[in-house]
């Protein structure tokens, strides 16, 4: 498949691409030893986009989008790919454009702003000296995984556009579906449908403008999928009347593009099953049944 086509299969803005790099990058600064240099050291910036085999192909078009950078294979058994761009002079005059242009909304943008400064500080070689070797160690000793995101609150007003919330959707949404025994139902089974947007709880402001953004919905407190030490949350559209009226009508007027389409259609369509009552009948709940078990990560 040649560049053009990968373009032509993945449109998307340059705010969708802020939106899903809000869910899903990595802004990577690493110091290495390297007695080559005065310093002793050397320091590499990185920009990272993982995803899943299934959407490898909106790597390539990323890559395509800005000419810079490569899409790469995990070293493991994981079916996962990369597209990481390493390159100062690319990232100067591709990315950081893109996200000064159109900012980072949750608490990554504060691992964008050391990793910015980091590579300002390379542009003027000030990591060749040892003052500013160790303000670029300050600073990779406080990202990512080791940032104590716990006091950071948004005090500006977000603004949420359809664009950067679609791309987020891709990266954090999830569209689920249940069938659960209920002995109050004609058939002894109730369905339940379930869109949800999870993130860390230091995260909060930004679940609340999602959700006056559709102007429903609830955010639930839950336990951290690997560390019950920490706070999870998670913002909920559960109500058939806000699916229906104002979730589905949203993804219809925003199209999805990533493997995430083929969970919403198949969500759309139990929506559809229950709308018209058909989920009391056999027929019907077994369709919905085969639709929940081959969603999300039980599909092929």
């Amino acid at each position: 498949m040649n560049n053009n086509n990968l373009n032509n299969q993945f449109q998307f803005s340059d705010e969708w691409l802020v939106g899903f790099c809000d869910g899903e990058s990595s802004f990577v600064l690493n110091i290495i030893q390297d007695k080559k240099n005065i310093s002793k050291y050397q320091v590499k910036t990185m920009f990272s986009l993982p995803q899943h085999e299934k959407n490898k192909a909106l790597l390539d078009s990323i890559k395509s989008k800005f000419s810079v950078g490569n899409v790469y294979k995990d070293s493991g058994n994981r079916k996962v790919y990369y597209y990481r761009c390493t390159s100062i002079k690319s990232l100067s005059e591709t990315l950081i454009p893109l996200f000064e242009k159109f900012p980072l909304i949750t608490s990554k943008k504060l691992d964008y702003q050391d990793w910015v400064s980091t590579i300002n500080m390379m542009h003027s070689n000030e990591h060749l000296t040892i003052n500013g070797l160790d303000a670029i160690k300050d600073l990779s000793n406080n990202m990512n995984s080791k940032r104590d995101r716990s006091s950071y609150l948004n005090t500006d007003e977000i603004l949420i556009t359809p664009n950067w919330l679609l791309g987020f959707i891709e990266a954090e949404g999830n569209f689920y579906v249940t069938v659960t025994p209920n002995k109050t139902s004609k058939l002894g089974y109730r369905v339940i449908t379930n869109f949800s947007i999870a993130q860390n709880a230091v995260e909060r402001p930004v679940l609340v403008a999602i959700q006056k953004y559709f102007g429903c919905g609830s955010i639930v407190e839950k336990a951290h999928k690997s560390d019950n030490r920490k706070l999870m949350l998670e913002y909920r559209i559960t109500g058939i009347k806000d699916i229906n009226n104002i979730l589905i009508p949203f993804f219809e007027n925003h199209k999805l593009i990533t493997s995430k389409l083929a969970d919403y259609l198949d969500f759309k369509e139990v929506m559809e099953i229950c709308q018209v009552g058909d989920h009391s009948t056999q027929i019907g709940l077994d369709r919905i049944r085969v639709l929940s078990l081959g969603m999300n990560r039980n599909r092929v």
